[in-house]
């Protein structure tokens, strides 16, 4: 089995291989912007952080959510079907999100970046990993049922076991945030998010820079 730390409480305490899921949406936005080609994602905790971040790093987009709707000012939101018409190759970017922000900048180890839609580089990690652990953003910190699925979908994977996807798919859409971004329009980003294996990347947040890069970590 493995072990999982819920939001930026267990942030700050995880120990061991991790694997940062926030699979609505962040963790499957971030994936999609290596795959466009950034090179770098400063992380922020709030709107006024990220334009100061912008400021000093000279980085060239802005990416942010406040309640699932893009930042007033932003190049774009959080969005990871909105990321895939973008060309961000060679580019460095912010990100501040509601809820996977929090818990990434509360971490004080690195951490892949694992969704569905690079579920094979991420069941590679954990396939090699000694101490496999899931770092969940959760709901404010509390556990939620799309990133506890998505946990246990891509540990049953690396472990070798056959998994129902469909059922797994089933629990992620009737989960209470997949609901509410479909209820605000997001159908796309839900319907996406639940994508196998598009990307081979697997980017990592570097808690020393506090910023995602490509990866995995040495």
């Amino acid at each position: 089995m493995f072990e999982v730390y819920w939001g930026p409480r267990g942030a700050s305490v995880a120990e061991g291989d991790l694997v940062f899921v926030d699979l609505l949406r962040l963790s499957t936005t971030l994936v999609v912007m290596f795959a466009q080609g950034v090179e770098e994602v400063f992380v922020a905790s709030t709107p006024e952080e990220a334009l100061r971040i912008q400021r000093e790093r000279g980085s060239d987009w802005l990416f942010g959510e406040r309640g699932g709707m893009r930042i007033k000012g932003f190049n774009f939101g959080n969005s990871p079907t909105e990321v895939l018409s973008v060309d961000l190759r060679g580019s460095r970017a912010v990100i501040t999100t509601s809820n996977g922000t929090p818990t990434l900048l509360a971490l004080r180890r690195p951490a892949v970046i694992g969704a569905l839609v690079n579920a094979s580089a991420v069941v590679s990690f954990l396939s090699g990993a000694r101490r496999p652990a899931f770092v969940l953003a959760g709901d404010r910190g509390s556990p939620c049922e799309e990133d506890l699925a998505a946990a246990e979908y891509l540990f049953a994977r690396a472990s070798g076991r056959e998994v129902d996807y469909d059922s797994v798919a089933g629990r992620i859409l009737s989960s209470r945030h997949a609901r509410e971004l479909m209820e605000m329009g997001m159908v796309e980003d839900v319907q996406f998010a639940l994508s196998l294996d598009l990307f081979p990347h697997l980017p990592y947040y570097d808690p020393e820079t506090r910023s995602v890069r490509p990866g995995p970590p040495s």
